[in-house]
Order: C-alpha cells, then sequence, then structure tokens
C-alpha cells in the first residue's frame, strides 16, 4: 500500500512500474517460500501461528508507516 500511496502523490504511472512496488512483491514471495519451506522442517503446529503472529505484526505496522487508524472493531476482530 505504501507504494500506491507514493505513486499517487507523484503522478499516475502505474504501480508495476515503481521499484518500490516489486522489491515488496518480492519479498512477499521470499517470505511465503520460507514459509512453505518450514512446514518441511518444523510441525504445522509451531508454524501455524507464526502466521498469525504475522497478521497481528502487519496490523501494527501499518499503523505506523501507513498512517493507518485503528478502531476498537480492529483489535476485538468480528
Amino acid at each position: 500500500k505504501y507504494a500506491h500511496v507514493c505513486q499517487a502523490q507523484r503522478g499516475s504511472k502505474p504501480y508495476y512500474t515503481s521499484a518500490m512496488w516489486w522489491c515488496g512483491v518480492v519479498l512477499m514471495g521470499i517470505g511465503e517460500l520460507g514459509n512453505f519451506a518450514a512446514y518441511g522442517f518444523a510441525p504445522a503446529s509451531l508454524i501455524a501461528p507464526l502466521g498469525c503472529v504475522s497478521v497481528i505484526a502487519s496490523a501494527v505496522i501499518s499503523v505506523f508507516f501507513l498512517k493507518e487508524t485503528v478502531r476498537a472493531s480492529d483489535i476485538v476482530g468480528k
């Protein structure tokens, strides 16, 4: 989202021309490959909760970097 916001501020070039967007896509791909490989080395009962930690960390990081607002329903969930 950060790459999309920066691209919108600069002009109307497509988002996929941004180096930041490509870095994000590559890093997400590497992370998913690491997650897939982790299932081969550790039991699923250990790896699956790490995915939950990743979602929570993304929510916290988005508040700082993307200036997202946090509502009570975001914290409690639905």
